[in-house]
């Protein structure tokens, strides 16, 4: 919920392997006419799958995980662009800034901007914006909201990093690639991605990937992960366990309760037999569990999540939504810095809170994706006749002159106007 893999989790690393120390800068390199992160200079490093010598890049930032799976690695060039764009424009909109001003500022709305589009984008396209608004994980109005607990431990349940696993069904076995136009080009394995940074900096597979990414549809919910995504994850260097083994022996191995009191915990359902199941999963299913497991309270919770219907108003299973609701209540209510509180330590103001609003996965793409001119306003969901494709100027942008500090006199001018166009930061700051 930090953007760890652009920041790290610890001061240390960020300040050796993130900072430029000038203008609020992340290190970056400019490569085939792209900004990248830096690079490992040596031999050694995590991106044992590139592809050599053709593929060289390994992203040499503050947390290594973010040269890990293609989401994660593309995700972290993105979001690491994303902050040179803000603190380049802060700093020509108020020059009189230092760069520890520039680059906590401009860090504060990047992760405001990806939380913004995490919880009032993405989270309702899987859970329903009803359900959300339900629960209380988002607001129905654009202003602060404040329920701060300063006796709730910021932690995580070790449930939740696990019932994710759940998604490994949603997810696609090949990533398909697409120019700019549209047009469909070739596929490639997933899996033939993981830990190797260097492909994406090969020629134009950057774009191709891009445009892949709000082109291609998810799986679908259907109970199934991709075959090679089971048994072949890691590549090449996968010899053993398959996906789904090793996710139930994580579940015996951290000791969670079973499935059924899981659900006693979440909705008062008590279920005692096999027949109490079939309330919650579908008969011809249930069965299953039966020729499996002896007793109800034998179940895993992740085989029981996995067999369940989706939650009203949405696509996801009512336990895990119930286990990852908590824990997005969680990190709203125990996050001293959480974006949308009035009363945190450096606040933004109203009127900044209703830029970060506008904030938009299509924008995002449109601002540092590779070659995007053109995307679909609401880009978690397929291109459609009521999702059309549109030009990324009729998108909104979180305008920065928000942050205009008018005790520093005269701002520098910008080529393009309105002043926050990345399109014409990146040409005539990093590209030049």
């Amino acid at each position: 919920f930090d953007l760890s893999t652009v920041y790290g989790s610890s001061l240390k690393p960020l300040l050796e392997k993130g900072r430029l120390f000038q203008s609020g800068l992340l290190k970056y390199e400019v490569d085939n006419g792209r900004v990248w992160p830096p690079s490992i200079k040596t031999g050694l490093d995590v991106c044992l799958a590139n592809q050599r010598p053709q593929e060289k890049r390994c992203h040499a930032i503050p947390e290594k995980g973010g040269n890990s799976l293609a989401g994660i690695n593309l995700m972290t060039v993105w979001l690491w662009r994303q902050h040179n764009l803000i603190a380049k424009a802060l700093s020509k909109i108020n020059p009189c800034w230092d760069d520890d001003k520039l680059f906590y500022t401009a860090r504060d709305i990047n992760i405001a901007i990806v939380m913004q589009i995490f919880y009032y984008e993405l989270l309702p396209a899987l859970f329903g914006r009803e359900n959300l608004l339900k629960d209380g994980v988002i607001s129905s109005t654009p202003g602060f909201r404040d329920f701060y607990n300063n006796e709730l431990f910021p932690q995580i349940s070790l449930e939740f990093p696990f019932v994710l696993r759940w998604f490994h069904t949603t997810q696609e076995g090949d990533m398909k690639l697409f120019d700019t136009e549209g047009h469909y080009l070739r596929k490639l394995p997933i899996v033939n991605f993981t830990i190797r940074t260097g492909f994406f900096g090969v020629e134009d597979n950057m774009d191709y990937v891009t445009q892949g990414n709000f082109r291609q549809g998810s799986a679908k919910f259907d109970y199934i992960v991709d075959p090679d995504i089971v048994n072949i994850g890691l590549g090449q260097f996968q010899r053993a366990a398959d996906l789904l083994t090793n996710d139930l022996a994580k579940n015996r191995l951290f000791g969670f309760q079973p499935y059924v009191k899981y659900r006693e915990l979440c909705f008062k359902q008590s279920f005692k037999t096999f027949d109490d199941l079939k309330q919650a999963i579908d008969p011809e299913r249930v069965e299953m569990l039966r020729d499996v497991y002896e007793d109800v309270e034998d179940i895993d919770l992740l085989a029981g999540i996995w067999l369940e219907k989706a939650i009203t108003g949405g696509h996801v299973p009512p336990t895990l939504s119930c286990i990852v609701v908590e824990q997005l209540l969680r990190v709203i209510r125990s996050d001293r810095h959480w974006y949308e509180r009035p009363n945190r330590p450096n606040a933004f103001t109203y009127e900044q809170l209703l830029e970060i609003r506008k904030a938009t996965v299509a924008r995002l793409l449109c601002d540092v994706g590779d070659k995007v001119t053109q995307i679909q306003r609401h880009a978690f969901y397929r291109i459609s006749n009521n999702n059309p494709m549109c030009s990324c100027k009729d998108i909104e942008f979180v305008n920065l002159w928000t942050w205009k500090d008018e005790t520093c006199g005269t701002a520098t001018k910008l080529s393009l106007d309105p002043l926050y166009d990345p399109a014409s930061l990146f040409q005539t700051e990093f590209l030049k």
